[in-house]
C-alpha cells in the first residue's frame, strides 16, 4: 500500500489563515462552551483522515483507493481555493459574510465526506468511523459527550431524552471540575519548577533575588467578551 501522505490539515489551516487575512470568517475554535458543537472540516473528515499513513495502513487501501483518494483531496483543495477567491461571497456585513462562508463549507464538507465514502468498502467506512469516534472521546467531556449524542451512535445506543439531558448537564459539571484541577495542578507545577530551580541558589542568592522580585504579583489572563446575550453570565472559563 501506497505510505505517501498529502498534509491535508496543513493545507487546510493555510486556507484558513490566508481567510482571515483577507477579512473572511477564521476556522472554528474549540468552543468555549461546554456543550459540543458541530465542526466543518471543508474536505470533509474522512478525506483528511485518510491522508495518515497509521489510517491508510489499518485499513489496508488499495493503491487504487489511494489514487482515487488523491484525486479528490486534490479536486477538493481548489474548490477551497476557489471558495475564497468568490465574488459572490463579497459581503460587507461580517456576520452575513460569515454565514455564507459556513453554509458553503458545511456543504463542502458533506460533498468530500461522500465523495470519500463511495472510495471505501463498507468495511473499511465502518473501521474509519470507528477510529475517528475513538479519537474524538480522547478530547476530553467534549469530544465524549459529542461522540454519545451523535446521532448514529445515539440512536444504535437507544439513548432517551432523559439520557441525553443528564449527558449534558454532567458534561458541563466534569467540564467545569476538569478545568478547577487543571489550574491546581498547573499552579503546583510551577511552584515545584521555581523551588526547584531556586534549590542551586545560595541562601544570600536567593535573598537577593527576592529583592530583585520584590512582592508578589500574579498577572491574570485578559477576560473574554462575553457572547451576546450573556453580558450577565460571568466571567468566561477557560477550554478544557
Amino acid at each position: 500500500m501506497v505510505r505517501v501522505c498529502r498534509p491535508l490539515a496543513a493545507a487546510a489551516c493555510v486556507f484558513w489563515l490566508s481567510a482571515v487575512a483577507c477579512g473572511q470568517p477564521p476556522a472554528p475554535s474549540v468552543p468555549t462552551s461546554p456543550f459540543p458543537r458541530p465542526f466543518s472540516n471543508p474536505y470533509g473528515r474522512s478525506l483528511e483522515w485518510l491522508a495518515n499513513p497509521q489510517v491508510q495502513e489499518e485499513l489496508r487501501l488499495t493503491e487504487d483507493q489511494w489514487a482515487r483518494i488523491k484525486q479528490e483531496q486534490e479536486e477538493m483543495r481548489k474548490r477551497v481555493g476557489e471558495l475564497y477567491r468568490s465574488q459572490e461571497l463579497n459581503e460587507r456585513d461580517p456576520r452575513k459574510r460569515g454565514q455564507l462562508y459556513r453554509e458553503r463549507i458545511q456543504a463542502l464538507s458533506d460533498e468530500a465526506e461522500s465523495k470519500a465514502r463511495a472510495i471505501l468498502t463498507p468495511a473499511q467506512v465502518e473501521r474509519l468511523q470507528q477510529m475517528i469516534r475513538q479519537a474524538q472521546m480522547d478530547w476530553g467531556s467534549l469530544g465524549i459527550v459529542g461522540v454519545l449524542l451523535d446521532k448514529d451512535v445515539g440512536g444504535k445506543l437507544g439513548l432517551t431524552e432523559e439520557q441525553r439531558d443528564r449527558l449534558r448537564r454532567k458534561q458541563a459539571e466534569v467540564f467545569a471540575e476538569n478545568n478547577r484541577k487543571l489550574d491546581e495542578f498547573r499552579r503546583q507545577l510551577r511552584a515545584d519548577t521555581r523551588e526547584k530551580m531556586f534549590a542551586l541558589l545560595t541562601s544570600d542568592q536567593r535573598k537577593t533575588l527576592e529583592g530583585l522580585l520584590g512582592p508578589k504579583f500574579e498577572l491574570q489572563p485578559p477576560a473574554k467578551p462575553a457572547p451576546a446575550g450573556e453580558a450577565d453570565a460571568g466571567p468566561s472559563k477557560p477550554k478544557e
